[in-house]
């Protein structure tokens, strides 16, 4: 496959996994990320080494990824000199490059994280555990639910970005831990 098709390919099983419209909601340390037209869910516990994934609607048990190792090494962090936009939310960009392992023959990635340090305000100890795609370090930096996040990787440009942001109140069965496998 040449780089073009490989990245088509993988454009098309992204849309395929995880959808173009999903919601994300948080509560105390957890949060669920729901991929609306596909089905798939994301569901993380504060300090949890876990997290819940279902890949689309059809499956009916949830698998377990180990978040708690470490699979990339970052090679820039940095918050850029540059303001924008989001919502009315004026935001910071945090940039991160990084390569995947193994480091000799892993893909590089490109990300940038879109938030208001007055706004949506986690507690990023709550991530302390999730060492995967270095997300302790992170939220450790920018401590609040970024408005938008940018990512560049294998040829393939992801952008989420908020339409919208609603406070309320959740309740807590939307977070209960899932049949695994």
């Amino acid at each position: 496959l040449n780089n073009s098709t490989s990245a088509r390919k993988h454009k098309e099983f992204l849309n395929e996994s995880l959808g173009q419209i999903s919601v994300f909601y948080y509560k105390n340390g957890k949060h669920l990320w729901d991929r609306i037209v596909t089905g798939g869910k994301e569901l993380y516990y504060k300090n949890s080494n876990y997290l819940y994934v279902k890949k689309n609607s059809e499956y009916k048990i949830w698998q377990t990824n180990k978040v708690s190792k470490l699979n990339e090494e970052i090679t820039s962090i940095k918050i850029l000199n540059k303001i924008d936009t989001i919502l009315g939310y004026s935001c910071q960009i945090l940039e991160v490059k990084s390569t995947f392992y193994p480091l000799t023959k892993g893909r590089k990635w490109l990300r940038r994280f879109y938030f208001n340090q007055n706004n949506f305000h986690i507690n990023y100890k709550y991530l302390k555990k999730y060492k995967t795609n270095s997300q302790n370090k992170i939220y450790k930096l920018i401590k609040t639910l970024p408005l938008r996040i940018y990512v560049e990787i294998d040829g393939v440009k992801l952008d989420y970005v908020a339409t919208s942001v609603e406070r309320k109140t959740l309740d807590d069965s939307l977070f209960n831990k899932p049949v695994t496998n």
